[in-house]
């Protein structure tokens, strides 16, 4: 007990609160590079986290599959990118194409197993855009086309099986890293053969993650959340018209 007249108060120990478990949009891993709290557009933040959850969901469901797809990962796909899109077709006729996938996500395994995009050299990135056209080509192939499974939903697949290795195919990434324009874009501000533009994505994230403390979903979650550019424009006329 202190004594009279002493200041001396004993402090109870605070105990630190964490969500080990949580997507925190404002709180970024040390060593991180981010945007300022202004760059970040709130709803998309929000909308990736959601999303993100998801994607684990799927690698979850992956461990000990041995790249064997089947309907079932078309479904988890087709969870996490959203959209309007279906999978179309009967579930043996799809399982029966998705050999042919399985066996170019076995041989991308054998080329780069356990390696991460950033340290890749540039033969070796040359190497995996090769891979990745082989894989999204058999999308095109009338013998391995699967209704409702397009490049950008090629892309999800890949990059949960090779988390460190291949970025996502996504509208939001791609025009924040100005690698395509908004005259690449129809109408619905849909890119237009958005598959043209995996290669330099990939080359892209290559060189942004080279000697970065940065995962690679970490530099997705950058580029996705960010606030796009034309929609800033967008915003600021508003403002315009509200101060005359």
């Amino acid at each position: 007990m202190p004594k009279k007249g002493s200041s001396t108060v004993k402090k109870r120990p605070i105990e630190q609160y964490e969500h080990k478990d949580k997507d925190r949009v404002n709180n970024p891993p040390v060593g991180m590079v981010t945007q300022r709290n202004n760059e970040i557009d709130k709803s998309a933040a929000g909308r990736w986290c959601k999303a993100n959850i998801r994607f684990k969901n799927y690698q979850e469901y992956l461990m000990g599959r041995d790249f064997k797809l089947s309907y079932v990962d078309l479904l988890f796909i087709s969870n996490f990118k959203g959209g309007n899109s279906v999978i179309g077709g009967h579930s043996d006729e799809v399982n029966k194409k998705l050999i042919k996938y399985t066996a170019k996500l076995k041989a991308i395994d054998k080329s780069f197993k356990c390696k991460s995009l950033g340290r890749l050299k540039s033969k070796d990135i040359k190497r995996l855009v090769s891979f990745t056209k082989e894989f999204t080509d058999l999308i095109k192939d009338k013998n391995s086309r699967i209704n409702g499974f397009g490049e950008s939903y090629a892309s999800g697949l890949l990059a949960a099986h090779f988390p460190e290795l291949l970025p996502i195919l996504d509208r939001r990434v791609l025009l924040n890293t100005n690698i395509a324009k908004k005259t690449d874009c129809y109408a619905n501000d849909q890119i237009k053969d958005i598959e043209r533009f995996y290669p330099l994505l990939i080359e892209r994230f290559a060189k942004e993650l080279k000697g970065s403390k940065n995962k690679l979903r970490e530099l997705d979650k950058i580029y996705f959340t960010k606030i796009l550019s034309h929609d800033k424009s967008k915003s600021e006329k508003k403002q315009v018209k509200k101060l005359r």
